[in-house]
């Protein structure tokens, strides 16, 4: 019925805002951004949209099946975007990206209970997730719905 895709979250700083990638192409967006708003978190768009990263991630084989898709990712506000260059720079993909990491744990159960009210509104929702009319990839890939 929906995918929300949670991977690799950077949780090395205290979380402000997210970025959810395809949430202004389903009715999955403002599910999330109730659920980031409940938390104090903002919902700021694609910092880096010429990076095709909607099209690059896990639930992109979601979205070719006709299925509405998000991934819920942390965003750049605060020390974010510096965090996050650092971790992608010193960590992503090599040895040292292990569980030692000075992780916030705050920000971890921020997102977590994101994730967690995102999922439980899509299941118990009256209706089943749906791109936005005209969408691209609704159109090319769900049948126009």
């Amino acid at each position: 019925m929906a995918d929300v895709n949670f991977d690799m979250p950077i949780l090395t700083y205290p979380l402000v805002d997210l970025v959810v990638l395809g949430g202004e192409r389903s009715s999955i967006g403002p599910v999330v951004a109730a659920a980031a708003r409940a938390e104090g978190l903002g919902v700021v768009p694609d910092p880096e949209p010429e990076e095709m990263f909607f099209v690059r991630s896990d639930h992109y084989s979601f979205v070719q099946a006709g299925i509405p898709a998000v991934s819920i990712d942390t965003g750049p506000g605060g020390t974010g975007a510096v965090a996050a260059r650092k971790f992608l720079d010193e960590n992503y993909h090599k040895p040292s990206d292990q569980i030692d990491l000075p992780f916030d744990w705050d920000s971890a159960v921020k997102y977590k209970h994101v994730g967690l009210a995102t999922v439980q509104a899509l299941a118990d929702g009256d209706t089943r997730p749906r791109w936005n009319q005209g969408d691209f990839f609704g159109t090319l890939f769900g049948g126009g719905q």
